[in-house]
């Protein structure tokens, strides 16, 4: 049993999962021609998920010259992959008030091209209810372009009670059509 929990514990820490202490990271990844696990750096081949943190900044290249670039205020990254190719990339951003996760929100469906009902609709009844997303199938660039959403989430902070996700996720279809 005990070397069990051994083996639990490294997995998790080579996942990235243990405290936020550490060196923040600095992620730049070009994801704009492939999205394996070679263009993340990924840690350890034993793993389908890790997740980064703590995160000084993050770029990833993205195709049709697209490029999202956070300088301060994620909490961490989390990295999904089905075989060598990633299938996931979510950014958290760190807890924040109503009013400051809206305008995150509001710029990110504004860099990405998503509607911003469901975000507008939340905040105009007081940003009390959460696991809400914008999404829209058809802001793909190209065939080989990820699906984006933003995520509403809980942070479980009374005080900044909002988490904002924007995830970039891959399909299968896209996984046949990438250039390497």
């Amino acid at each position: 049993m005990r070397g069990l929990a051994c083996a639990v514990a490294v997995v998790l820490l080579l996942a990235g999962c243990g405290s936020d202490e550490g060196t923040p990271m600095k992620l730049d990844w070009e994801l704009s021609k492939s999205h394996t696990m070679q263009d993340v750096d990924w840690p350890d081949a034993s793993t389908n998920a890790i997740e980064l943190r703590p995160i000084a900044s993050v770029r990833i290249g993205i195709s049709g010259g697209r490029e999202l670039h956070e300088t301060g205020g994620i909490r961490r990254v989390a990295v999904d992959r089905h075989g060598e190719r990633i299938s996931d990339v979510a950014l958290y951003s760190e807890p924040a008030t109503v009013g400051d996760a809206y305008e995150l929100a509001l710029r990110w469906c504004r860099e990405w091209k998503l509607p911003t009902t469901t975000i507008d609709d939340w905040h105009a009844a007081g940003g009390k209810t959460f696991n809400m997303e914008a999404y829209d199938p058809k802001a793909k660039l190209g065939p080989n372009d990820p699906s984006v959403s933003i995520k509403v989430l809980y942070s479980f902070d009374d005080d900044r009670p909002v988490i904002m996700s924007l995830s970039f996720f891959w399909g299968a279809e896209t996984a046949a059509g990438d250039s390497q």
